[in-house]
């Protein structure tokens, strides 16, 4: 059997893990391995947990089994055929198909990944710099290495170091120039040394980036910390072969150890260890019983990859065991009847009535199991190397022989998972129209599609339906309903952008099925076609739908789309948000063309605005269009603001009787007198000397407190070429109610200039 190469990766966590902690009991317990040795195996290791997904993908070899041919079973064996169930399947109230754990955790591994790297990147970064930083050591090297390495002093550092790559150097804590003997100096040297003659650099270098890519796999991290311990005490033993003596340097580690300052030890750093790990070090290298070898044992090393390789080689069979299934597909439906799960792996080929299995490819398995509180039921075929089918059944986990009654448990139950899956669509569906006849093919049909619980197989159902069958219009208005009650607004969508054309002549039918979606989004995307597509007598329907959305920019959105109507102002005023109503009475008032009825429904609308300044912008775009007053008078009366009504009333205002007649009664409302100043200044300017106008200007003017503001009316009412007696003589009375005789005097005077 050949595990599917998602399964392996997931099952590689486990295995690895189990895998690492062999390797690691074996080797606690023969300590007559070199640590040489040791660090050698546990890099063969490393290869080997990080290559399982690979090399689980081989084909599964077993020098102790021998496959058995088993016989092809197609059908019941025990029984004669037995009459399939009723296909009729509730709709389940659960339903989940498992995804494989790659899919579901790969987004957090890529992105732990990805900072783990950033942070060997920052920690290569901080390297160079005190390598730069420091200065070099009137130190020697104790013996000549293949490569050309300086020896060098840093204040930054607490730890002696070896710094390889392109330009390897030996760092050195500068308290240890005064802190060592030379003879401790010469050995912690050596020990350096020794990291580069073996070229630790470059191999920490490449564990840390696979550490880093691996970082979610707990035997990569374990197996990296094995790595690290016996890097050291491997260059430990270098150093006695190469020094002769094991106690001065035993007395060199306890004197580093005693000046190494507390932290950690850098990421890329070889040589460089904590206090606690040096005193390991220091247990290792005074035991004299181990294995003091500087080189590794290759016939060692070799032989425990060969025992790895055969133990991996052997486990695909326990997968199943403790790690992910190797199914391709896992289902579990839970509905009132019980619980029933679905297990596919490989591929498999159905009988066209779907309640069997017609091939099966080797290896491949299906397993269907049924329960509920009493009793478990479950089929098992599974097909061997050479495709040949064996069938197991048992029942509440006993092994029973596979007769009529299995065959029917089989024959029910994949029929009702299939109806829940695209596989042989096509095929399907058209069995349920030639069931129903001619008369009830697509009742039949319709009622199996009702059945089925997957929203998106269903819509491929019903699309599928509408393209091999012609419908009469109440049996499209079924399959409205029935798509009406798809779970899913995106398939819902889906359905309606494949078939809109199958719908043009229902009108409600069509806006019924818009209203049972819950995203603002899809239901505007549809609204947004039928806005162009459904005849004006739809639209009042269009447009109720329209407001029932809860979004105010899909509305305006929409609205922006659609003709204006007193429907649409309906719509308009079920928005919330007064820059999304201010946008789209704007768009109204400022048509080329535009109707007084419309502009009257707009400025209704405005007038529910709660800002002023909204409603002022509204009033100010209504003004070219306008030739009644009386709504623009109704937003007046509802603003708060004297500075925006002021505005308003000032650029409304115009050379016609009518407009000063509605408008100049509406300074009243404004309590500012600077305000009331400026909007009367400007309609002396296009004063109409007849009652209607003249009696409202004259009350606002004698609502004016400030003398100055009064004064400046009158003066500029004053100003005009001609005025009757009656304007004249108000204009007199409300000089003598100035209450400032400067003021009042200038307006007098200007009163005796005109006789």
């Amino acid at each position: 059997m050949i595990e599917s190469f998602p399964n392996a990766l997931a099952n590689s966590l486990w295995q690895g893990g189990l895998l690492s902690l062999a390797v690691w009991f074996v080797l606690r317990h023969l300590t007559r391995y070199s640590a040489a040795t040791r660090l050698a195996i546990w890099q063969v290791t490393l290869a080997v947990v990080l290559l399982l997904p690979a090399l689980r993908q081989l084909p599964h070899l077993s020098p102790f089994e021998t496959p058995t041919p088993v016989a092809r079973v197609a059908v019941a064996t025990e029984s004669s055929p037995a009459e399939p169930l009723p296909t009729a399947v509730p709709r389940p109230l659960i339903e989940v198909d498992h995804h494989g754990p790659v899919e579901l955790f790969a987004p957090l591994a890529a992105t732990l990944a990805f900072f783990q790297l950033l942070r060997l990147a920052l920690a290569y970064l901080v390297l160079t710099w005190w390598k730069r930083k420091s200065h070099p050591a009137p130190l020697t090297l104790p013996m000549p290495l293949s490569r050309s390495v300086s020896v060098r002093l840093s204040p930054r550092i607490g730890m002696p170091m070896a710094l390889g790559y392109l330009r390897p150097a030996i760092l050195l804590p500068e308290s240890f120039a005064a802190g060592l003997t030379p003879e401790q100096l010469r050995l912690v040297l050596l020990h350096e040394s020794a990291h580069l003659e073996r070229r630790d650099d470059w191999t920490t270098l490449a564990e840390r980036l696979l550490r880093a890519v691996f970082f979610i796999h707990p035997a990569v991290y374990f197996i990296g910390r094995q790595l690290d311990r016996e890097r050291e005490m491997a260059c430990d033993d270098w150093v006695v072969d190469h020094s002769g003596s094991t106690k001065p340097y035993a007395e060199a580690l306890a004197r580093v150890a005693e000046l190494t300052s507390l932290g950690p030890a850098p990421l890329l750093a070889a040589g460089a260890g904590r206090r606690k790990e040096i005193f390991a070090r220091l247990e290792a290298l005074l035991d004299g019983a181990r294995n003091r070898m500087p080189a590794a044992s290759a016939p060692l090393v070799l032989g425990a990859g060969v025992l790895l390789l055969l133990a991996v080689s052997q486990s695909t069979p326990y997968s199943h065991l403790f790690g992910f299934g190797t199914y391709n597909t896992t289902s579990v439906i839970s509905d009132p009847n019980g619980r029933r799960e679905f297990k596919v792996r490989g591929d498999i080929d159905f009988t066209d009535d779907d309640q069997d299995v017609a091939f099966m490819s080797p290896g491949s398995k299906l397993v269907i199991a049924t329960g509920d509180r009493f009793a478990t039921r479950q089929v098992e075929l599974e097909a061997n190397a050479h495709g040949e089918i064996t069938r197991l059944y048992f029942s509440s986990g006993v092994r029973r022989t596979y007769d009529a009654e299995a065959q029917r448990l089989l024959a029910h139950e994949l029929s009702s998972w299939l109806r829940e899956r695209e596989t042989n669509l096509s095929a399907r569906l058209n069995r349920w129209i030639n069931a129903g006849g001619v008369a009830g093919g697509v009742e039949c049909a319709l009622r199996e599609i009702r059945t089925v619980g997957n929203a998106h197989v269903k819509r491929l159902y019903l699309e599928e339906l509408l393209t091999v069958s012609t419908l009469s219009e109440e049996q499209l208005r079924r399959v409205l309903k029935v798509a009406a009650e798809l779970n899913s607004d995106s398939d819902k969508r889906q359905f309606f952008d494949h078939t809109a054309r199958h719908f043009r002549a229902l009108d409600a039918p069509l806006l019924a099925f818009v209203d049972s979606l819950h995203s603002d989004r899809d239901r505007r995307h549809i609204l947004s076609q039928l806005a162009t597509d459904l005849p004006a007598s739809a639209l009042p329907r269009l447009l109720r739908s329209v407001s029932q959305l809860s979004s105010d920019d899909d509305k305006t959105t929409l609205l922006l789309e659609i003709p204006p109507t007193p429907d649409w102002f309906k719509a308009t005023n079920s928005i919330h948000s007064d820059g999304d109503r201010r946008r789209l009475l704007s768009a109204v008032l400022t048509a080329p063309s535009v109707d007084p009825a419309t502009v009257a429904l707009a400025l209704d609308s405005a007038a529910l605005l709660n800002s002023d300044g909204d409603k002022a912008t509204l009033l100010l775009n209504a003004a070219p269009g306008l030739k009644a007053f009386d709504a623009s008078v109704r937003v007046l009366a509802t603003m708060h603001s004297d500075a925006d009504r002021a505005r308003a009333i000032q650029e409304l205002l115009g050379p016609s009787a009518a407009s000063q007649a509605a408008l100049l009664p509406q300074l009243a409302r404004i309590t500012s007198d600077g305000d009331k100043a400026r909007v009367l200044t400007r309609a002396a300017e296009l004063f109409i000397d007849e009652a209607p106008v003249r009696n409202p200007y004259f009350t606002a003017l004698n609502s004016i407190h400030s003398s100055g503001d009064r004064q400046r009316v009158l003066l500029a009412l004053l100003s005009r070429p001609v005025l009757t007696p009656q304007t004249v003589e108000a204009i007199t009375r409300a000089a003598l109610q100035i209450p400032d005789d400067g003021d009042r005097q200038r307006v007098h005077n200007a009163i005796a200039a005109r006789r």
